[in-house]
């Protein structure tokens, strides 16, 4: 399935060297691109989304390279929500890596260096529990749900 393409700027998009059913090259966005992450935040207030869940992968987030660009996409997110009354929140991958001390201390050393640097939990379109910030970095994939027994906040998250 390709997705639907016309509502891009033709800037934002990059051709690659796939091949449509009529011959022209295919083109595909990045969410590196801030006009492609406004046009999703724009689409989810057209349709009545309140907001998204940022995933955060955590594959490769040592590298300083690759953490900075997942961080610029980031960026693009707290933009979009501002611009578009949007809510974010962050939601982290770890799928592929073991469950160990080491995977869980990058994640809670990049989730503090995101609140800590970036400011995203002070951010006014940041999700909220009960009017204050979420204060630990909502755990999706690769983990279980299992854990958050083990690591509430408080008796809440």
């Amino acid at each position: 399935m390709y997705p639907y393409m016309e509502e891009y700027d033709e800037d934002d998009l990059k051709e690659t060297r796939m091949r449509m059913k009529d011959g022209r090259k295919a083109k595909l966005y990045s969410a590196a691109k801030p006009n492609i992450v406004r046009k999703h935040f724009e689409w989810m207030a057209e349709y009545g989304i309140s907001g998204v869940f940022h995933m955060r992968f955590m594959e490769g987030i040592h590298i300083t390279k690759n953490r900075e660009w997942k961080t610029s996409v980031l960026r693009n997110v707290k933009r979009a929500a501002a611009m578009t009354g949007r809510l974010f929140a962050v939601s982290y991958n770890i799928a592929g890596q073991s469950l160990n001390d080491g995977v869980l201390d990058a994640l809670m050393e990049d989730w503090k260096r995101l609140v800590d640097e970036e400011k995203i939990t002070q951010h006014g379109r940041y999700i909220r529990h009960r009017k204050d910030g979420v204060s630990l970095p909502v755990l999706r994939r690769g983990i279980g749900y299992f854990l958050w027994e083990e690591h509430q906040v408080d008796g809440e998250i």
